[in-house]
């Protein structure tokens, strides 16, 4: 049986200071990256074989990755990632990060996997309860991954989740071809 794909669900009920409520601002997203990130990556390099850990890290110009005024590194999420023994493909803090396209949600496999999650949530594995608890949610989640993990999976006729992560390099390929355009659907 191939390896699965997780999907991590920030603020999961438990009083964890060291883990994420969200994803949406530097301190979180340092959270993310110093205290979930290297673990994830560890399991998925015994699950497929690795015999190293991906280092470089793929993102958007969001405000909490990159100051919009300097072009710069957020310095709190560059932090996270040297603590962590990994650095942003813009480089280093000081490196120049204007060439990075402002939205690239066409691009990105977590945009492309949130999508599917949100639409499953909404038709396949709809809550039905009226005050769904943190275990519930999980429940649903779980489903979903497991949903997600088969070869079956994917709307383009196969490959699962191993399918969609596989197709980053073409994806970012065609971003730069088009000179930072979107990529049509």
């Amino acid at each position: 049986m191939p390896p699965s794909y997780d999907i991590h669900v920030c603020n999961p009920g438990e009083e964890n200071s060291d883990l994420p409520l969200k994803l949406n601002d530097s301190f979180q997203l340092a959270k993310f990256v110093r205290n979930v990130l290297p673990g994830v990556l560890e399991r998925m390099k015994v699950a497929h074989g690795w015999s190293t850990l991906p280092r470089v890290i793929v993102h958007d110009k969001a405000s909490y990755k990159v100051n919009a005024a300097s072009q710069h590194l957020n310095a709190i999420f560059a932090g996270a990632l040297a603590e962590s023994g990994m650095r942003s493909w813009v480089y280093d803090i000081g490196d120049d990060a204007s060439w990075l396209a402002a939205k690239l949600g066409d691009l990105y496999l977590h945009e492309t996997a949130i999508s599917h999650i949100r639409r499953l949530l909404a038709e396949k594995f709809v809550c039905t309860h009226l005050h769904e608890t943190v275990p519930q949610f999980k429940l649903r989640m779980q489903a979903v991954q497991d949903y997600m993990n088969p070869e079956a999976f994917s709307p383009a006729g196969g490959r699962g989740l191993k399918g969609l992560s596989t197709e980053l390099h073409a994806r970012c390929r065609a971003v730069i071809d088009r000179g930072g355009e979107r990529i049509p659907k």
